[in-house]
């Protein structure tokens, strides 16, 4: 998504860090994931391809099609 997301950890005495390893690790996926669907740079997500016309939002993942709806929801400036 053209940015940086830093995670600052700090343990305590009694934290299995395999648990908060394994907490990163889904933290991390669930970034790329949403990098990989949202992704304006990437040629191939689908939110590139639903710029290009190229699907509709039947064609998009839930996530995508679910995101642009409640930014359709979102009050207005005046």
């Amino acid at each position: 998504m053209g940015t940086v997301v830093t995670l600052d950890l700090y343990v305590d005495e009694g934290v299995h860090v395999e648990r908060l390893a394994a907490h990163v690790g889904r933290a991390r996926a669930a970034l790329h994931r949403a990098d990989a669907l949202f992704s304006t740079w990437m040629p191939d997500s689908p939110m590139s391809r639903l710029r290009r016309g190229e699907v509709t939002l039947d064609g998009v993942p839930s996530e995508v099609a679910g995101v642009l709806a409640l930014c359709r929801t979102a009050p207005r400036p005046t």
